[in-house]
């Protein structure tokens, strides 16, 4: 919450000896904006003003009121999901194989001055190679990034009470039938049930599939000509270029005599 004076008006009048009358006045503003957002009073709480004036009057000190002013706070509503992040700069990035989960976390606050609950939903967006399955939300009970037995899937986190915040762990599979190399985004949306209107979302993060297990063979000669009747050596060199381990390899040479 930021005061601001906006006026202090001193009046001085001549028309009667001895009387000197100052007047103050005091405008105070609330300002609900960015850092100072959290500090706001909460909705419901009255503000009451009222000036006052001194002056002299035949060598005695005297003081006169105004009438008072009330004003009431209203709600303001403020969903705040973090970290941010776009598709050129996505706030994680997690990499798994065909047919994996990832997992990312989340930590949503209630900025506003007003308890509030806030519907939670999780979206693909473009560009991406290919669609995550079992898109999931996790309450993270105990804020340590992973997703642990017992804890929760949700759509819906509150009533938060203004400043109170809450973990969370962003769930996705990977399809099958990726080869490697392949990205998608997606984003977390947070929706304010005081005010439908208001929503973060900008919270992307990237998934990248690891490549899959592939041999790669390469044959090599000591010639490439040769008399009847000579020798010849060959080598066959095989590699895994891939990040997946592969298991039982068979190689097989076939030798052409055309």
């Amino acid at each position: 919450m930021t005061r601001k004076v906006l006026n202090k008006l001193i009046l001085c009048s001549n028309g009667r000896e001895g009387l000197a009358v100052t007047v103050c006045l005091f405008l105070l503003f609330l300002i609900f904006s960015g850092a100072v957002f959290a500090q706001a009073p909460n909705a419901g709480t009255v503000i009451s003003s009222r000036s006052e004036a001194t002056y002299r009057l035949g060598g005695n000190h005297l003081v006169a009121f105004s009438n008072t002013l009330t004003l009431d706070v209203i709600a303001v509503y403020g969903p705040m999901l973090l970290p941010d992040g776009s598709v050129t700069a996505p706030a994680a990035t997690a990499a798994a194989f065909s047919g994996e989960l990832v997992s990312f976390q989340y930590t949503l606050g209630n900025f506003g001055n007003d308890n509030d609950s806030f519907a939670l939903s999780v979206i693909p967006v473009s560009p991406s190679d290919f669609i995550p399955s079992d898109l999931v939300v996790y309450l993270d009970q105990d804020g340590d990034g992973s997703i642990d037995i017992g804890e929760e899937i949700i759509t819906e986190v509150g009533p938060l009470s203004p400043g109170e915040s809450a973990a969370l762990v962003v769930s996705a599979r990977l399809p099958s039938g990726l080869n490697g190399g392949e990205t998608a985004h997606i984003d977390l949306l947070a929706r304010s049930a005081g005010d439908t209107s208001l929503v973060d979302a900008g919270n992307v993060v990237r998934i990248e599939a690891r490549y899959e297990a592939r041999i790669a063979l390469v044959k090599n000669a000591d010639r490439t000509e040769v008399m009847p009747g000579e020798t010849f050596s060959y080598t066959l060199d095989y590699s895994n270029p891939g990040e997946r381990t592969a298991a039982d390899i068979t190689v097989t040479d076939f030798i052409d005599y055309s």
